[in-house]
């Protein structure tokens, strides 16, 4: 029987919810388990840091992970967002996201309806700088460019804008509280095209891909909703400045789900897939800078796919199981050196961490442990 689009809530939290250029050479083991000075960073450039959050109901936090050039992950500190979480998956990609001059990180408290901002020091540390509300229900997903921040909000179905300030201040932006294509619209991510002239928001239940365009003051224009070509779009990433990679997770019916590819380059349209890879539930996607391979979760099936695409757009499968994670994987990024991988893992409460090889294959070296039990969203530098 097929099943609702629930499901692949469900499934997101398992009861309740690359390429390298050259080979890596081997490193000796690294460090402790604290960062004790930024000078580290210089002293190896291939090191850096992963960020996901708590999303606990008691106070969500942002926890900071320290990236080991070997590619494995070591706990270093957790900072509260001054807002709370929900105790449970949001079924949504980009809980958590860092703008592009690694200066801010943003993330949603969705027990609270509220986006929290941090300013990321040199040596990765975060300071939580503003809190402030997002006119709407249960965010959870937000996105940056430039100084414009937006959200959005699932269970109000609308989407909202933020003004940065210097200090991290968010000031709400007139005009920008805008109306998915419809009420329980299933809202699952919200992004700028990389020049910060369109959002993009896929929307599980109504099966749409709806987008805005963004005039220079930073409100956006009334939506345009495209059909999705698989049912239940969810993540997406962007394989160059006008392609997405989208997930498709048919509703967490068993080995349906499929993935394609649009451009957004004007009207959003159809260039590849749908791609059945015979999993279920593929749901979070990731994509390397040079926008050639990208690469999704699957929920349901615990395994990692990866996918080729083409400069039109154009997209084919690489490998059905590229890699086996950990228990119900669903958050996904590249770090930010695109040497390494990582998943979180709902149902395992862990981090899967991969080395990328050259063709791009994907190579277990280890797994992060102890997460809290709700968290969700995951973004590097």
């Amino acid at each position: 029987m097929r099943q609702t689009v629930n499901t692949v809530l469900s499934l997101a939290v398992l009861s309740a919810t690359l390429f390298s250029c050259q080979k890596q050479r081997q490193e000796e083991s690294f460090l402790p388990e604290k960062l004790s000075s930024a000078s580290k960073l210089k002293i190896n450039p291939r090191t850096g840091f992963v960020y996901t959050m708590s999303n606990e109901i008691s106070g969500n936090r942002v926890l900071r992970l320290f990236q080991k050039p070997n590619g494995t992950l070591a706990y270093a500190d957790a900072v509260a967002s001054g807002g709370n979480g929900t105790d449970a998956g949001l079924g949504s990609q980009g809980s958590v996201t860092i703008d592009a001059s690694h200066n801010w990180l943003f993330a949603v408290n969705p027990g609270s309806n509220s986006v929290s901002s941090f300013r990321i020091h040199e040596d990765g540390s975060l300071t939580l700088a503003n809190t402030a509300a997002t006119q709407g229900t249960m965010p959870i997903s937000v996105t940056v460019s430039d100084d414009l921040v937006y959200i959005v909000n699932s269970t109000s179905s609308n989407i909202a804008g933020f003004r940065l300030g210097s200090n991290g201040a968010l000031s709400f932006i007139d005009g920008s509280n805008l109306s998915l294509s419809q009420m329980n619209a299933g809202p699952a991510q919200i992004s700028f095209t990389p020049d910060g002239g369109k959002l993009i928001v896929t929307e599980k239940m109504s099966n749409k891909i709806s987008t805005y365009m963004v005039n220079a003051s930073g409100v956006p224009s009334t939506l345009v909703s495209t059909s999705s070509a698989g049912t239940t779009p969810f993540g997406f990433a962007f394989a160059g400045n006008n392609t997405i990679v989208v997930t498709e997770a048919a509703g967490g019916m068993p080995n349906a789900s499929t993935v394609s590819a649009y451009s957004v380059n004007g009207a959003t349209t159809l260039t590849g897939g749908p791609i059945h890879a015979d999993q279920t539930a593929a749901c979070w996607a990731t994509a390397t800078s040079d926008g050639r391979y990208a690469y999704v979760t699957n929920t349901g099936s615990n395994t990692i796919s990866s996918f080729s695409v083409a400069a039109s757009g154009k997209i084919n499968l690489l490998e059905k199981v590229a890699a086996n994670t950990g228990a119900t994987p669903i958050d996904i990024t590249l770090s930010g050196n695109e040497f390494y991988l990582y998943n979180v893992n709902a149902g395992a409460h862990s981090i899967t961490q991969f080395r990328i090889g050259g063709n791009p294959n994907l190579n277990k070296i280890g797994e992060y442990t102890n997460l809290p039990a709700h968290a969700v969203g995951i973004a590097a530098f």
